[in-house]
């Protein structure tokens, strides 16, 4: 999905203020490099480098928002990818790909914005609709983080098993 960011990056390239910082080298690394060359994009910058958990949490802190799975490849459509539940951890606004696997945990407008997949126009939309309504994000964040204590934590993921197995052994 990063050429869905992308492409809604050239979308929103007149709004100086809005920039994005791609973390990672994954397979696409250089296609997406090159894709960000042909577009002329300079409102997104790469940093390939790996991160440590407390380093990216670190890196991210400041964002504005994070985004999820975007592409509507059948397997997106299945799961929530670890960063979205990172960023609903710490309580970052979270925008993400409407799908079946998100509409399981995510309400769209309560947890984070889903946007149709594939859809830079709408992905550039929900990006400027956080950029525009700052309380909104700042709701959504703490939404999703409460969220994520109650549903997605080690704590009530362990709280979870540990209800079934007293149901299912004697």
């Amino acid at each position: 999905g990063l050429d869905i960011v992308l492409h809604a990056a050239n979308l929103l390239r007149d709004h100086a203020d809005i920039q994005f910082e791609l973390l990672g080298d994954g397979q696409t690394y250089v296609e997406m490099r090159t894709l960000a060359d042909d577009l002329a994009l300079d409102n997104v910058t790469f940093a390939p480098e790996w991160l440590s958990l407390p380093a990216l949490a670190r890196s991210v802190a400041g964002a504005g928002a994070c985004l999820g799975v975007l592409s509507a490849a059948a397997k997106t459509q299945r799961v929530i990818p670890t960063k979205a539940f990172l960023a609903l951890a710490w309580g970052l606004p979270l925008i993400t790909g409407d799908t079946p696997g998100a509409r399981e945990l995510l309400t769209h407008g309560v947890h984070a914005l889903l946007c149709p997949p594939a859809d830079p126009q709408a992905l550039a939309e929900a990006i400027l609709r956080l950029y525009r309504d700052r309380a909104l994000g700042q709701e959504l964040a703490r939404q999703g983080r409460a969220l994520y204590q109650e549903r997605c934590s080690p704590q009530a993921i362990g709280a979870a098993v540990l209800a079934l197995a007293h149901e299912v052994l004697p």
